[in-house]
């Protein structure tokens, strides 16, 4: 997830080798981010049940939800690309911002801690502050954590360092979770949702020291042009289709949380490629606005790591496809089989999200953004739509269905659009910096 040195812009992609050198060290360390986040999601199973794994992947939804709709969406992106864009550390450009941005992250937590108490308001009061709680401190470290993945990303990290800060963000909760059910200390959701909470401060504390020694060089970063810059990306950079959330949310709602408990394990299966898709284009998005004065060393970046990563997500979903059934049954449980279905349509849309982020990149670096948004915005409506079918007639499985078929129709609005549009020239604006040293 964060990742920074001083490397020169042309590193990622400077040869076919570079590229593909990259995109291997990224998909390691997602390989390495998925085994953990399956293991916990096993151990958090095998704890509590249907039920009590519904209620912790709620609290994840929520924190989820509530950060990238407001300040974990879009901001990275603009910070990531401006970063880059003026050659700056993010100890020097950032700093006129750390404090304001503190407190602004403070709202969404709180509100994302009443939209859980509200949704548990008919359970025991324990568990509702315990839950909702531990929600709003893990949403404000979700912004937290999302500005500083972007910061580390606008500072050119190679991908080495990138794998390293996303598995220092990862692995705290992953060794605080499988160190408590060793010693029995696992009491209910309440406890991993606290886990949690703890694993995300560590991981930040950590990857902290990720971050380049500040230059003394005064911030050329200009607060419209941040706001602007995240304006226009709000919807792609958000990901509405399934980078919130929102899936989550209302299968928990209509569905029920025993329904969430199910999906969240179809989930399990269906992160890898989003991951993998959201690394190479946030390495990849930086690189493209460095070269913004070379479009032809454009081009051919976004050929190589395109066709490489298309690859690499096609063979990430046929190998899942042909595990998930006996994974589920053997280290879920069988409690969990009905999963199996769902899981089955989630690993194929996970991989068609996953390979409409590097599309939606490409526009970002083009300053054609605002038409990734808009084409996010109206899948989102169609998604919406499906799911409300899906739980009206209580079919889980049609959730999956739902979904996938909209990343296709995402993968296939976002091809046309590359192919049509043409970087956007800004005349005008002031000289940009070259990135790197």
């Amino acid at each position: 997830m964060s990742k920074p040195n001083e490397v020169p812009v042309t590193e990622p992609g400077a040869s076919g080798g570079g590229g593909l050198r990259s995109i291997v060290v990224i998909a390691g360390g997602t390989f390495g981010i998925q085994a953990m986040l399956l293991v916990t999601g096993i151990i958090s199973a095998r704890l509590l049940g249907v039920e009590g794994r519904g209620q912790i992947a709620l609290v994840s939804a929520a924190a989820l939800l509530l950060a990238r709709v407001t300040m974990a969406g879009s901001l990275p992106v603009a910070v990531s690309q401006l970063l880059a864009r003026e050659g700056l550390t993010a100890r020097d450009g950032l700093r006129p911002f750390v404090l304001r941005w503190s407190a602004w992250a403070l709202l969404p937590s709180l509100a994302a801690g009443g939209w859980l108490a509200w949704v548990l308001r008919d359970e025991g009061a324990g568990l509702q502050l315990g839950l909702s709680g531990a929600t709003a401190g893990f949403t404000y470290l979700s912004i937290v954590g999302g500005i500083l993945a972007s910061a580390v990303q606008g500072e050119l990290a190679s991908a080495a360092k990138a794998v390293g800060g996303a598995l220092l963000l990862q692995a705290p909760f992953f060794v605080l979770l499988s160190a408590f059910a060793a010693l029995g200390w696992v009491e209910g959701p309440v406890t991993v949702a606290v886990l949690m909470v703890a694993g995300g401060l560590i991981g930040i504390l950590l990857a902290l020291r990720l971050l380049r020694p500040a230059e003394g060089r005064p911030s050329t970063l200009d607060s419209a042009e941040v706001r602007r810059v995240a304006a226009t990306n709000y919807v792609n950079a958000v990901g509405t289709l399934n980078g919130i959330g929102i899936d989550r949310n209302l299968v928990g709602v209509w569905l029920g949380t025993a329904a969430l408990g199910l999906y969240s394990v179809g989930l399990a299966f269906a992160t890898m490629s989003a991951v993998l898709g959201n690394a190479v284009s946030s390495l990849l998005l930086p690189r493209l606005a460095a070269h913004h004065d070379h479009p032809e060393e454009q081009r051919r970046l976004a050929r190589t790591w395109l066709s490489l990563t298309a690859l690499l997500l096609a063979l990430i979903v046929g190998a899942l496809e042909l595990v998930v059934e006996p994974v589920i049954r053997i280290a879920f449980g069988e409690e969990f089989v009905p999963a199996v279905e769902v899981a089955r349509w989630l690993v194929l849309a996970d991989g068609l999200f996953g390979f409409r982020r590097l599309l939606i990149c490409l526009l970002q670096a083009r300053g054609r953004g605002g038409i990734a948004s808009a084409i996010e915005l109206v899948l989102t409506v169609v998604m919406v739509a499906g799911i409300a079918v899906a739980g009206a007639a209580g079919e889980l499985v049609l959730v999956g269905i739902v979904l996938a078929c909209v990343a296709a129709l995402a993968c296939v609005a976002l091809s046309v659009a590359v192919v049509v549009t043409r970087p956007r020239t800004a005349a005008g604006t002031r000289p940009r910096h070259r990135a790197g040293p």
